[in-house]
């Protein structure tokens, strides 16, 4: 078997992950190359490799938004208390001494010696004899050398934050532009609080009374309740996990069960998108059909026109995943590194049946011996760019801001719905969390032979 793996080498009887930092992070990251030691055999370095490539994905990760923040692309990063005791302990620990030990009087006087080094010959106050002109940073350095570091700061919203997005990252295979939105939805929620309570908050300090004053500010700001209940089940989520893996001890959360007003909400949901009639849908397809110089649109629209599949579902899908011949040809609808999946039941497999399924035999032919059915809209920014390119098709035909291409699915429930399919069918095929599936059918086969039949009934085939 021969191993391959992206960033792995062989050098004599071990194995090594080997990684070039790009150009404009080689500051940043400290160093040219990222290298780590996968084991002396193929299965060793396969069992590391996972660790060791999320490790230097993150490393990467983290030095491109220190970066952006460099660059002012980003706001920059609050700097919170841990973090300042985090630097003073490190800088303890650099200039050789153990920051958590006991301090001895030998010790003491050593310590006493070198934080007397830090500041020898700056300028002194006449008044006190004390060095001025010292950054703050070295004023704490100073003081944990002199009386010891003392017990770490209590966490603050921003560092709950960070470490919500630092363990969702290492338990997601999600790429680069997924963490990227993760991040910056993360940082837009946290500002909305930081800016409500004009502070950035100690999370054992945090009481319903603040909770409510975010609720207050958020529907001020945002004005879409339906958004603001988003960004308070994002919090619940940071603040939760914070509680857990902080050693907060037993301390409630102040958004647990904190609802959304929803009495000035003007449009629902279901409002804001809407199906596509049939002369719409007929023109939307002659346009692309015409007017795409590429086929792989084609049968990309035509996929989605006849599952009712979500944008990102059809564009991730691996050839592996579209079975086209037998009984009951679908596309299985999964998580995997390339492309990962908006909640656990949109985890299925779709029925192909009709014009879908003969767009997803020329879209496997097209990829010939490929890995993704698209490859040119496989990668992380292949749903925005696919969306882009159907939205002018889409527009040029249907001015209505709320017809788009995820009209599709709501057009494609319609005609479940019209062609007398049981709601729990329709959420088992669209990918909907429903109660009643589970319960209804039993094995992989049983569902789709179900959801075949539905599919059928609705577009007629």
């Amino acid at each position: 078997m021969r191993l391959v793996l992206k960033h792995v080498q062989k050098r004599g009887d071990t194995w090594r992950y080997r990684r070039k930092v790009p150009g404009p992070l080689r500051e940043i990251v400290g160093k040219g190359e990222l290298v780590a030691p996968l084991g002396g055999s193929e299965q060793e370095a396969i069992k590391r490799y996972g660790r060791v490539h999320g490790a230097a994905e993150q490393t990467l990760a983290d030095a491109k938004l220190r970066l952006a923040e460099a660059q002012g692309l980003i706001a920059p990063r609050i700097e919170t208390p841990l973090d300042r005791f985090a630097r003073t302990r490190d800088a303890i620990r650099e200039l050789g001494f153990d920051p958590e030990a006991e301090v001895s009087e030998a010790e003491w006087f050593r310590r006493s010696a070198v934080a007397e080094r830090l500041v020898a010959g700056r300028p002194k106050d006449p008044e006190t004899g004390y060095p001025v002109e010292v950054a703050p940073s070295e004023t704490a350095l100073i003081s944990a050398l002199h009386s010891g570091l003392g017990k770490p700061p209590l966490p603050t919203l921003e560092d709950a934050k960070r470490l919500y997005l630092e363990d969702r990252a290492k338990r997601s295979k999600a790429g680069e532009l997924a963490r990227k939105k993760d991040q910056q939805r993360a940082q837009r929620v946290v500002g909305h609080i930081i800016e409500a309570l004009g502070k950035n908050p100690v999370l054992t300090e945090l009481r319903r009374a603040d909770a409510r004053a975010v609720h207050d500010h958020m529907l001020r700001v945002i004005n879409s309740p339906s958004t603001v209940e988003r960004y308070l089940n994002d919090t619940r989520a940071i603040i939760n996990h914070a509680l857990k893996e902080m050693d907060l001890g037993h301390i409630a959360n102040p958004f647990a069960g904190l609802e959304v007003r929803r009495g000035d909400e003007s449009e629902t949901a279901k409002d804001k998108r809407r199906s596509l009639a049939k002369a719409e849908l007929a023109a939307i397809r002659t346009r692309i059909d015409t007017m795409s110089r590429a086929d792989d649109l084609k049968h990309l629209w035509r996929i989605l026109e006849g599952t009712g599949c979500r944008l990102a579902e059809v564009t991730g899908a691996r050839t592996v995943d579209v079975i086209v011949d037998g009984e009951l040809p679908h596309i299985s609808v999964q998580w995997h590194e390339g492309r990962r999946l908006k909640t656990h039941s949109s985890r299925r497999k779709v029925p192909l049946v009709g014009d879908a399924l003969e767009a997803a035999k020329a879209a496997l032919k097209a990829a010939g011996e490929g890995a993704l059915l698209f490859s040119r809209y496989g990668g992380d920014s292949g749903p925005t760019s696919a969306s882009a390119a159907l939205m002018k098709h889409v527009r040029a035909v249907v001015k209505d801001r709320k017809a788009t291409v995820h009209s599709l699915r709501h057009t494609l429930k319609d005609s479940l719905r019209v062609a007398g399919v049981p709601k729990d069918t329709q959420d088992m095929i669209l990918g909907h969390a429903s109660g009643g599936v589970g319960e209804t059918y039993g094995s992989d086969e049983a569902r789709l032979r179900v959801a075949t039949d539905a599919m059928k009934k609705a577009v007629g085939a």
